[in-house]
């Protein structure tokens, strides 16, 4: 962001040179409110592109909270759930206690039965009326059977109930944990959208903010150097250089060309450079690209030390964030001499030399005149 910045910052302040104009012509103040116009189109378009951005996580929160209000009420479902076959269980236990608790009881009392029935068939014999003591045993016998049959089917019955409900209990437990899981991750997941969106908005106001300093100085930066052109009282310029092309101001890599710079963090958002930005070591000789004067040489701003030379013919150079200016306001220069040393004054995060030609109040590409 401040490298984008830093182009829509470069000379803004030319009417340090001292030349004051009372007023533009209409077409100057015509192209001015429509080059605002169209900045002020871009600045919508990236305030746009990053809303855009902002709803899209915003629902995607939305669905994360909701599968996390999901998540939670199933938990609570479950748990209520597992307290319910907790209780049945018990239940279930207390109750098949109590039905071995009658087998063991009738099983003994068979067993007593039986003992007695034995002891009056052998005892029969002897005694007449012991049939009817008998039969009466036979009869309690086999009705103590009977209940004995009955009492072990509710017990097998009892026990399988209770195998049942703790399969269901361990079911619901291991439910309970994929569903914690599950909460665990949305939670996270909600969360990051959250911070998505916090940063989404941080950007857009940053952005926002350098779009409308980068309108501010380039509105300046068109004012002023119409009025210095202005302030020249010419009539006609030559628009030519002595022989066709302009010497380099210092040879490195170009960082930066000239025209429509397409932005890294936006894929929708382009911006204009005016200039072309080369890469040299600290203290690397800038040179005049041709003969002038020098009408600008002091700090700016984000340009740092900064020169601007008017070569006569109705173009002007200029030459941005020097480490040092070897020349001052009024001076006469000539074609390669050396009017400064490279730095990384001003905006840049390393040492560079932003670098400009202007025919009359437009920005034109330096590559096409330069050797």
């Amino acid at each position: 962001m401040k490298k984008l910045a830093f182009a829509g910052f470069i000379v803004a302040l030319l009417m340090l040179c001292g030349v004051m104009l009372d007023a533009k012509t209409l077409t100057e103040r015509e192209s001015e409110l429509q080059s605002i116009r169209d900045k002020i189109a871009v600045e919508k378009a990236n305030i746009a592109n990053t809303l855009k951005e902002q709803a899209s996580a915003e629902k995607k929160a939305t669905s994360f909270q909701n599968r996390l209000e999901k998540s939670r009420r199933k938990l609570g479902q479950l748990e209520k759930s597992a307290r319910k076959v907790s209780s049945n269980i018990r239940k279930t236990v207390a109750e098949l206690t109590s039905t071995k608790e009658r087998v063991g009881y009738y099983n003994r009392l068979i067993h007593h039965e039986f003992v007695n029935l034995m002891y009056l068939h052998f005892e029969q014999q002897l005694q007449v009326d012991n049939n009817i003591k008998q039969q009466m045993i036979t009869y309690l016998i086999r009705n103590s059977l009977h209940e004995l049959g009955t009492l072990q089917t509710k017990s097998y019955t009892l026990s399988e109930k209770k195998k049942s409900q703790e399969r269901k209990h361990r079911q619901t437990r291991q439910e309970q944990k994929r569903t914690k899981k599950e909460k665990t991750k949305y939670d996270s997941k909600l969360k990051s959208e959250q911070q998505k969106i916090k940063e989404l908005e941080k950007k857009r106001l940053a952005f926002q903010g350098n779009i409308a300093a980068m309108e501010k100085a380039a509105k300046e930066l068109d004012s002023l150097i119409s009025k210095l052109k202005m302030s020249k009282e010419k009539e006609f310029y030559s628009y030519k250089f002595p022989t066709g092309k302009i010497a380099w101001p210092a040879r490195g890599k170009i960082l930066r060309e000239f025209g429509l710079i397409s932005s890294t963090e936006y894929s929708d958002i382009s911006f204009q450079s005016k200039g072309i930005d080369i890469q040299l070591e600290k203290g690397t000789n800038i040179n005049a690209v041709e003969d002038g004067v020098v009408v600008f040489a002091e700090w700016f701003r984000n340009s740092g030390k900064m020169i601007i030379i008017d070569h006569r013919n109705g173009f002007y150079s200029l030459y941005a964030n020097n480490d040092q200016l070897l020349v001052s306001k009024g001076d006469e220069v000539i074609r390669s001499q050396t009017i400064a040393r490279s730095g990384d004054t001003g905006a840049p995060d390393q040492p560079q030399l932003h670098f400009e030609l202007r025919k009359r109040d437009n920005p034109v590409n330096p590559r096409n005149f330069l050797e």
